[in-house]
């Protein structure tokens, strides 16, 4: 799973491996004051995004009054850039049939079809 990206990964798990890498580039140890863990008694959002020319994942608090809202835009799909030459495949391979191309794959299916029946009605030398 690409790490800018929870994806279906429950939040706790995803979060812990966020701590974790954070302590591991620390030299192993990561060090939060308990009052400033004992100071956050308000409703607050902490945002993750992705900065993509840095290639680094952000994180953001926000205060009691921020509120999260997706907008999701019409008739689109986000493309991850990695992906846009096998997206590009897929839809190579998913293409939909023109009228020739429909045309050409009845008319092969008809000769095979029409073979069949030519081979079927000759007559077989007896074995002995």
């Amino acid at each position: 799973m690409p790490s800018h990206t929870r994806g279906k990964q429950d939040p706790l798990s995803y979060y812990t491996r966020i701590l974790l890498a954070l302590a591991r580039r620390e030299g192993g140890e990561l060090r939060v004051k308990c009052s400033d863990i004992d100071a956050l008694n308000e409703r607050a959002i902490l945002y993750t995004d992705y900065d993509p020319v840095s290639g680094e994942l952000v994180l953001r608090a926000g205060s009691q009054f921020a509120e999260m809202m997706i907008i999701n835009p019409e008739a689109a799909e986000w493309i991850r850039p990695e992906r846009t030459q096998e997206q590009a495949a897929k839809q190579s391979k998913m293409a939909v049939p023109t009228d020739s191309d429909l045309a050409e794959i009845e008319a092969g299916l008809l000769r095979r079809a029409n073979q069949r029946r030519q081979s079927m009605n000759t007559p077989r030398p007896p074995t002995s």
